[in-house]
């Protein structure tokens, strides 16, 4: 599998999120996951708590190992962040949570 590499340049005050809605569209199902794992990853650094970390999983699927965590601390990740997407992500998952 091969990495995506895309550029844009230009000055930051006229440049909207096309580049962003396009560099993630040309991402895999695998790519959007590791960014992800890594959002949680980071988030828990700091936040200081390393729970969703000690409470991942992994299973390999053919020789790609594929890492995952409870749903509810996906959620707690995503409203770390504070980006509108994650926000929303989080809401979403929320809801199915619910249910």
């Amino acid at each position: 599998m091969a990495d995506t590499i895309m550029e844009r340049k230009g000055p930051i005050e006229d440049l909207d999120r096309s580049f962003d809605v396009q560099f993630w569209q040309a991402q895999s199902p695998q790519g959007k996951f590791q960014a992800t794992w890594e959002l949680i990853v980071h988030a828990c650094k700091v936040k200081g708590t390393s729970e969703t970390w000690q409470a991942r999983g992994e299973v390999d699927l053919d020789g790609l190992t594929v890492v995952f965590t409870a749903k509810e601390h996906l959620i707690a990740a995503k409203r770390s962040s504070g980006r509108p997407q994650d926000l929303i992500d989080a809401d979403l998952l929320s809801q199915t949570v619910q249910q």
